[in-house]
């Protein structure tokens, strides 16, 4: 038998993986990679740490450092009900940019909090193989971890951390990947084409380039509504409707038309690069092959839709003083979710939940998180989208410059959601929660304290190994069995069966119902044993 240790090098062996370890700053701030692959020191100008061990490298002579130095779509009836159903994919096929054998994937990248109470701050970044049905690309089998960054401060330059793996990518891109197509029976060259990078709204920011959703071009698509703001302040707000009672030159500019909203342009995009509305040039505008900046970085339907607006709603409801800033207390007419009358709603809808959905949204945005999607429903659901906006900020806003924190970017990001439906397919498809499914299958599998990032590092490999291994050998892995007591509902869903929320000790009738009913069974010294809790 092969000791443990025996059986992760044979794995690693076949795989054919290789995993690369780059310098990184002590604080987080950058990788020692690209621009920053020759210096000695962290280029923050608020750090400045030495890049190596100043002790081990005087008891080294340098030798170390050296030793690392050598390692360097247009049909009435048309459903949407998947990403290259997107008329942006389409157009890219239809212009030449993506071939019959290339190979289309998706970058997603996140935080992770490792542990509750320590900090162990961390990002993850991963590759989703977009030309996978919908129901495997998203897999943990099917997923190929990219890099992971340590903590355990927040990366301030993530582009650093980036630049090995895009530069991977790059030459991809230009020299291919040689496949066999066992169908044809021909060796073919395949390119990969990047469709979407994602992120959540802060670390794409990093991504595009872009000045953040407080900016005046704050929209994290890039597109071209300019905010307001309160004199003196400096955020802005991308509130439709012009303040009234007040001349501020900032938010001056008459009110916007919901049905002619300014859209996305990738010329005016590449005009702003030097000014108001953008900070800095994007990597990922070095990669050949991959949809014009900055129309590859999407919409966020996981963040913004559902909790930071629900957290919104919320505040307005429950008149919270976060939410005042400067409003005294008492005078919000909407605000009925206080005291007895929130706890009497809480219980209410708690007791209901057995009975109805628990969910009860916007109609727009249930239809937008559907899985299939018609033409019909897209419209349907931008209209009621648009009146949502436009009403809220009426409501709620009123013109009041005091009331301009309101209009946050998470009601206008309700006016994009059906275009970008249109031009990238179901939201739900390219959005965070694959990444948040392989942070909590990432961080399960650490089970140890010390040392998280190199624990988390060593999975990430394993994982990546593994599912290089399944790919060649697909029978390798047994397929999991169902859940004892779930009914087969068919076309992949399972009824699950009832289950207990929290523990409790068996009741004398319980336990002799139990021990009747398996007695009862043909062959019971043949059923497996099982634990009841």
């Amino acid at each position: 038998m092969l000791s443990y240790d025996q059986v992760k090098r044979r794995v690693s062996e076949l795989s054919g993986l290789v995993t690369w370890k780059h310098h990184m700053c002590v604080n987080s701030c950058v990788g020692f990679t690209g621009p920053f692959a020759d210096l000695e020191e962290c280029p923050h100008p608020r750090c400045h740490q030495p890049r190596y061990d100043q002790d081990e490298l005087r008891k080294s002579n340098g030798k170390r450092k050296t030793q690392d130095e050598l390692n360097r779509n247009e049909d009435a009836d048309y459903l949407y009900d998947d990403i290259f159903c997107g008329l942006d994919y389409l157009e890219a096929v239809e212009n030449g940019q993506v071939n019959d054998y290339d190979t289309v994937v998706m970058l997603s990248i996140d935080g992770a909090q490792l542990y509750r109470n320590k900090k162990s701050n961390c990002w993850i970044y991963i590759w989703i193989i977009l030309d996978l049905a919908p129901d495997q690309r998203y897999k943990i089998r099917n997923i190929l971890p990219g890099g992971v960054i340590p903590g355990p401060g927040k990366p301030k330059n993530l582009d650093s951390f980036l630049f090995p793996g895009l530069a991977h990518v790059s030459a991809l891109q230009k020299e291919g990947l040689r496949i066999w197509d066992g169908y044809n029976l021909i060796a073919a060259i395949s390119l990969l084409f990047l469709l979407l990078a994602l992120a959540d709204t802060v670390a794409m920011a990093e991504l595009s380039g872009s000045v953040g959703h407080h900016g005046k071009k704050g929209c994290r698509l890039l597109c071209e509504l300019v905010g307001r703001n309160k004199p003196g302040g400096s955020h802005y707000y991308p509130a439709l409707l012009r303040p009234l009672g007040i001349h501020n030159p900032s938010c001056d500019h008459p009110d916007i038309d919901i049905e002619n909203l300014p859209s996305v342009d990738t010329t005016k995009y590449r005009q702003n690069l030097n000014n108001t509305g953008i900070k800095k040039a994007s990597i990922f505008d070095g990669l050949p092959r991959i949809l014009e900046l900055p129309t590859c970085f999407p919409g966020d339907i996981m963040h913004q839709p559902v909790i930071n607006l629900t957290a919104l709603m919320f505040d307005l409801f429950c008149d919270c003083e976060g939410c005042r800033k400067g409003d005294p207390r008492g005078v919000w007419d909407w605000a009925i979710l206080k005291g007895d009358v929130w706890v009497t709603h809480g219980k209410a809808v708690a007791d209901a939940a057995s009975y109805f959905p628990r969910s009860f949204d916007l109609v727009g945005i249930r239809i937008i998180y559907q899985r299939w999607i018609s033409r019909q429903q897209l419209e349907l659901a931008h209209k009621l989208l648009l009146e949502w906006v436009l009403e809220f900020e009426l409501l709620y806003y009123q013109r009041k410059i005091e009331r301009l924190h309101f209009v946050r970017q998470c009601v206008h990001s309700l006016t994009h959601l059906a275009p970008e439906t249109h031009r990238l397919g179901p939201p739900s498809l390219s959005a965070q929660w694959t990444m948040e499914h392989v942070i909590g299958i990432f961080g399960s599998l650490i089970k140890q304290p010390l040392n998280p990032f190199a624990n988390l590092t060593e999975q990430a490999k394993k994982v990546a190994e593994i599912n290089a291994i399944v790919a060649m050998w697909p029978d390798l892995e047994r397929p999991k069995e169902d859940p004892h007591g779930c009914i087969d509902m068919g076309q992949g869903y399972l009824l699950l069966g009832p289950k207990d929320e929290k523990p409790y000790r068996l009741s004398s009738a319980e336990e002799d119902a139990l021990v009747a009913f398996y007695s009862s069974l043909p062959e019971a010294e043949l059923v497996p044993q099982r634990s009841v809790y």
